[in-house]
Formats: structure tokens, sequence, C-alpha cells
């Protein structure tokens, strides 16, 4: 069995910045350039693959490079999670539509 660590918002990709009226228009939104998809797609953290690199990975491809380097049976349980909470914030968007 696999765990997450208790986190926060790293390099605040999951908004905690933004309003919460802010966020509950992207969660309802027709405007695909201003939807959840679109912001969690173009954010970034604050890893990068290599020293050498100016600019830090986007979120997503963060995940990517760390299911790369490790191996995927530890990782199952997280992916799992993933997959869960962007369910979750589907399911809200539907509510709040």
């Amino acid at each position: 069995m696999a765990y997450l660590a208790p986190t926060y918002d790293h390099a605040s990709c999951l908004g905690r910045n933004e309003s919460d009226e802010k966020r509950k228009r992207r969660l309802i939104t027709k405007d695909t350039s201003f939807s959840v998809q679109a912001y969690v797609t173009n954010c970034k953290s604050a890893l990068y693959a290599k020293d050498s690199d100016k600019k830090p990975l986007k979120t997503f491809d963060a995940f990517r490079e760390a299911l790369q380097r490790y191996p995927i049976y530890t990782w199952t349980a997280a992916s799992s999670a993933l997959v869960e909470t962007l369910a979750y914030i589907n399911a809200l968007r539907v509510l709040l539509a």
C-alpha cells in the first residue's frame, strides 16, 4: 500500500492565490481558455528536469517525470488519487453549473 504525504499548495498550482469567486467561475465557465483544465494544464511546478533548465516543469510534466524516474508501483496510489481528485473537480463543476 502507498500513501501520499501531507502537502501544501506547491507553487500555487492549485489556485490558493485565487479568490473563491474566481475559482467558482473557473468551475462553471464555458470558456475553454479560462477553465480548470486550462489552469492546471498551464500551471508550473517548482521542479526542473535538469539543473541547466531555465524554466520549471509544468505540473503534469513533473508528475510524468517522476513516473519515469521511479518504479510505477510506488506511484499507483498517487496517480489514483490524482484521477479521483480530477473526477471530484468535474463533479463540482457539474453541480455548480
